[in-house]
């Protein structure tokens, strides 16, 4: 939604610095360097709940492990908290698929036959083929090098 203070740089901007209309919502340089500031902002609000949201879930994930020993030592089924229901379960957990994973396994189901184990795992690789995903990254720019002042030598005395 254009708010009047943009709709005026809109319509003052000129026309070396607008760019051809899109179906985009950025339709000048300064929406587009709102835009940048605005996304730039809340990437670093995300970065910093993020923080704070690793350090509660370590903490968590410390208690969460204290209270399922506690429950495993002392032969506790269930615990009722509030609405909540803890119990311990095990589950089945099958490995993750990946390239080493998958080459080990073909070479251990052809056993001698390690060509064939390539060649397939190859054939693999090939039909799951690739895709370009384009995508806007943002790094931290290297601070400018400022160049030191010249000072003049100090006369050394030697003995």
């Amino acid at each position: 939604m254009l708010t009047d203070e943009t709709a005026s740089l809109m319509s003052t901007s000129s026309v070396e610095e607008e760019e051809e209309p899109t179906n985009h919502a950025i339709a000048n340089v300064n929406d587009f360097k709102d835009s940048v500031k605005k996304m730039c902002q809340l990437q670093d609000e995300i970065k910093a709940i993020a923080a704070n949201r690793k350090a509660i879930n370590d903490e968590v994930n410390s208690i969460k492990e204290e209270v399922k020993q506690y429950m495993i030592k002392n032969n506790v089924k269930v615990c009722n908290y509030d609405c909540d229901e803890l119990f311990v379960s095990s589950r089945t957990k099958a490995g993750s698929l990946t390239r080493a994973s998958l080459r080990a396994a073909l070479q251990s189901h052809f056993g001698q036959e390690s060509r064939t184990a390539a060649d397939a795992f190859d054939y693999i690789i090939n039909e799951l083929g690739t895709s370009e995903v384009l995508e806007l990254k943002r790094v931290k720019r290297k601070a400018d090098p400022k160049p030191k002042a010249i000072r003049a030598k100090k006369p050394r005395i030697t003995n």
